[in-house]
């Protein structure tokens, strides 16, 4: 795995070891973020070059980091990475410090929650920009974390705080969540919307926001 895009693009990640650790494909990741970093976050067709500076970003079953890590590369001011098995925490240390971003790197936070994500979502007494779940696949997980959240959708900005100017357009925060097509059945949810599905493969990415 590598970074994609962004002041540490072409980086090596260190993976997870075991059955476990499911990387994104380069593909996957790079349409994801680039549609973030140059559309705005409801995920239309406006550039906007600096799409990720400044915000604040959730990495939720985080593994190693490459979701986080992509995002602190091309500009994330924050990133909280949530994670609770003690290889995979091994490892996104590892790669943080490789990486140069165990300390505060051009600005940018991060920290690491050993934790379960349920809990730390419930436990949560701010809110992000950006959150991403990328949960064990074929356990039902995906429909737990998306409704723990909307039970706490304080958890996901209303505003983009970061900039004082573009949190004038209304651009609230929002949910990317990833997991297998076969896994997917439509659920409802009463305080968030999925604004837009995009499957590649055997990835579905679903994008949700507060209502």
């Amino acid at each position: 795995m590598r970074i994609i895009s962004g002041y540490l693009a072409g980086r090596s990640i260190k993976a997870v070891p075991g059955q476990g650790s499911r990387p994104i494909l380069d593909r996957v990741k790079a349409g994801l973020f680039d549609s973030l970093q140059f559309g705005n976050w409801e995920l239309g067709d406006q550039a906007e070059q600096d799409g990720f500076v400044g915000r604040r970003v959730l990495d939720c079953f985080a593994g190693c980091g490459s979701w986080g890590l992509e995002a602190l590369s091309r500009g994330a001011g924050e990133v909280v990475f949530v994670e609770l098995s003690n290889d995979a925490v091994r490892v996104l240390k590892e790669n943080l410090s490789e990486l140069g971003l165990s300390r505060a790197k051009e600005g940018a936070r991060t920290e690491i929650k050993r934790t379960d994500v349920f809990s730390y979502i419930r436990r949560a007494n701010r809110s992000f920009d950006l959150v991403f779940l990328d949960p064990p696949q074929y356990q039902g997980l995906w429909v737990e974390a998306l409704q723990t959240i909307a039970e706490n959708p304080g958890l996901i900005a209303s505003e983009w705080q970061a900039n004082e100017e573009k949190s004038k357009r209304g651009q609230g925060g929002l949910i990317v969540t990833k997991l297998h097509p076969k896994e997917y059945q439509p659920v409802e949810f009463k305080t968030l919307r999925l604004v837009k599905t995009k499957k590649t493969g055997s990835t579905l990415l679903l994008f949700h926001t507060v209502c």
